[in-house]
């Protein structure tokens, strides 16, 4: 995950994340520790490899067997969990020159299971795949300190009379401080910014 705000990253520790889970976000002092999906991505080989087109014809074949054929002809690393294997579902589909990323999603919704990509390899299971999550600490002081405005003095002319001529007098400099984000703001924006609609409240 990418914020649009410029952050300054302390740490980052790994952990698993469900597919279905939220993000979460919390405030310490002045730093957010942010927990969202962020573990190794598919490589470009791969996502390359799902646009493969493949031409198969299975008839109530089990799903491993379908599973074998796929894996052969991609040498792409698919795993099965044991569940699945298990249960043994058995697999009809036909199909010409279909991406191996389409059969792939064609192949789970036969199954009723579910794919994902963790670890280097394509998995299969019969739940929502968890995928690694990252916990990162950003430090937002500097932008959360308020900068005091310091406005260029206000020139202010005067007619001159008798005594002499005209003066250029300075108005009075308006100390005020300007206002900065609060904490609240900021995660308020990172929700409504990144993956919206996923955050824990």
């Amino acid at each position: 995950m990418r914020l649009s705000l410029t952050l300054g990253l302390i740490i980052a520790t790994t952990a698993i994340h469900a597919a279905d889970e939220p993000y979460q976000i919390a405030r310490w002092g002045n730093a957010l520790l942010v927990t969202a999906p962020g573990g190794p991505g598919m490589s470009p080989a791969i996502a390359a490899k799902l646009n493969q087109r493949v031409t198969l014809d299975f008839q109530d074949a089990a799903l491993t067997d379908v599973v074998d054929f796929l894996r052969s002809v991609s040498h792409i690393n698919i795993v099965v969990a044991p569940a699945v294997t298990l249960t043994s579902p058995t697999i009809t589909l036909k199909a010409k020159d279909m991406s191996l990323g389409n059969t792939l999603h064609w192949l789970t919704k036969l199954s009723n299971t579910h794919m994902g990509f963790i670890h280097g390899a394509l998995f299969i299971s019969n739940e929502p795949v968890k995928e690694a999550s990252v916990t990162r600490m950003y430090d937002i002081s500097d932008m959360t300190m308020a900068i005091r405005d310091f406005p260029g003095p206000e020139l202010a002319l005067s007619s001159g009379g008798q005594n002499g001529g005209g003066g250029a007098l300075f108005g009075p400099v308006d100390d005020s401080e300007s206002s900065s984000p609060t904490t609240e703001e900021i995660t308020d924006i990172i929700k409504k910014v990144v993956a919206p609609g996923k955050w824990s409240d």
